[in-house]
């Protein structure tokens, strides 16, 4: 049976925040690998000390047919020498009431990369977005607090490789993200009625300049991602 993959590649606007959490009007252009294309893929590295950071956010927001809402995100940050911190986020004027983040945390069960939607009932919407971002140096942690997020804490963990945030409506369903362990996943299950969920998450690899100022980051995402484009 012929296989076909797909692989798309997602553009960053500065201007525009990821946890705003906007609706997504349109999908973004894939492209498609035949077989031969991905038995020729091999892994792409980065050499010792070229990260400065990775981080990992992650952010839930479910809006009710009476436009209250509820909403957590979690913000994982790794820095040489700094260790790990997590820091969790509260969504401004909302219930927290079912929301959960755990480092550590088993992630949802599929293989690679997934997003679930499982939707019963009428006029409901179910949103998720994923975005892999490489910049240059340290960027800043955390969320923007002008898009309504109250920091909660801000503790040292040990993730043991997993990060998992959770939504929980009781019985209107439940929204889960989580990445670790060889799979990154976003699901969601609505099971009642005029229920918007939104799912967002980033995750930021922060790379040394080049000390010549040449052969910054423009020059490394084509190395990272060659092959990946026909």
């Amino acid at each position: 049976m012929d296989k076909r993959f797909y692989v798309g590649a997602l553009a960053l606007v500065c201007c525009t925040p990821l946890y705003a959490v906007e609706r997504i009007d349109a999908m973004p252009q894939f492209s498609t690998l035949d077989d031969a294309a991905m038995a020729n893929l091999r892994g792409r590295y980065l050499n010792a000390g070229e990260v400065l950071h990775f981080g990992v956010q992650l952010a839930t927001v479910w809006t009710r047919p009476d436009g209250s809402r509820v909403g957590g995100a979690v913000a994982l940050a790794v820095e040489p020498g700094r260790g790990a911190t997590l820091t969790r986020y509260n969504l401004a004027g909302a219930t927290t009431q079912g929301v959960s983040t755990a480092a550590g945390a088993t992630p949802v069960d599929v293989t690679g990369v997934a997003q679930v939607n499982q939707i019963a009932g009428a006029g409901n919407h179910a949103n998720n977005r994923t975005v892999i971002d490489l910049v240059e140096g340290r960027p800043a942690a955390g969320l923007p607090a002008g898009d309504g997020w109250q920091q909660v804490s801000v503790v040292p963990t040990n993730t043991s490789g997993t990060l998992a945030l959770t939504v929980n409506g009781g019985a209107a369903g439940l929204s889960t993200q989580s990445v670790g362990g060889g799979k990154l996943s976003q699901l969601t299950v609505i099971r009642g009625n005029g229920i918007q969920v939104d799912n967002a998450m980033r995750i930021t690899v922060g790379l040394r300049p080049s000390a010549s100022g040449q052969g910054t980051i423009a020059a490394s995402i084509p190395a990272l991602t060659q092959g990946l484009s026909r």
